[in-house]
């Protein structure tokens, strides 16, 4: 029998730039998965804890009682993709308060590969830089977000993604 080695991924992949010299960041695999400049321009950073915080800065910013309908659909989009793939997976029970939830934990995102589909809609890159992640959107964030008509979000990183 031959093992087939999955390569893990997490939703922010592909929109990681070294805020110091524009690099894209490149997933190193390891025992700790971490992100990395090809430059060496910033300390390498612990791949899921980065995913958690800059995730879990987003969404308050993007999810709003403005956007929460068509988040809902994409959410409900996603959870059938998964079910065609895994007959499983619970999908019932889903009301917006469910929704909701999901959409605030960061862990939920972090272990869905539709996550960076989801991201890749509204985020244009995210610029790293030591304590600190700049998040470029395509689009001015909505009414009632803390960051509302801005396209940039500062997000300060805790110490444990920055490690």
């Amino acid at each position: 029998m031959n093992a087939t080695t999955v390569t893990p991924t997490f939703p922010i992949d592909r929109l990681l730039v070294c805020g110091i010299c524009g690099a894209g960041m490149t997933l190193e695999y390891g025992p700790e998965h971490r992100y990395a400049c090809p430059h060496g321009c910033v300390t390498p950073l612990e791949a899921d804890g980065l995913n958690r915080a800059v995730i879990g800065g987003i969404v308050p910013a993007v999810v709003t009682e403005s956007t929460f309908p068509r988040l809902k659909d994409a959410v409900k989009e996603a959870i059938s993709e998964i079910q065609a793939d895994n007959p499983g997976f619970p999908g019932e029970g889903l009301t917006d308060e469910v929704i909701r939830a999901l959409l605030n934990d960061p862990g939920t995102l972090t272990r869905h590969d539709e996550a960076a589909g989801l991201l890749g809609m509204f985020v244009e890159s995210i610029r790293v830089r030591p304590g600190q992640a700049t998040v470029r959107y395509s689009m001015a964030l909505p009414p009632g977000s803390p960051s509302a008509g801005s396209r940039s979000q500062e997000i300060e990183l805790p110490e444990p993604a920055t490690e």
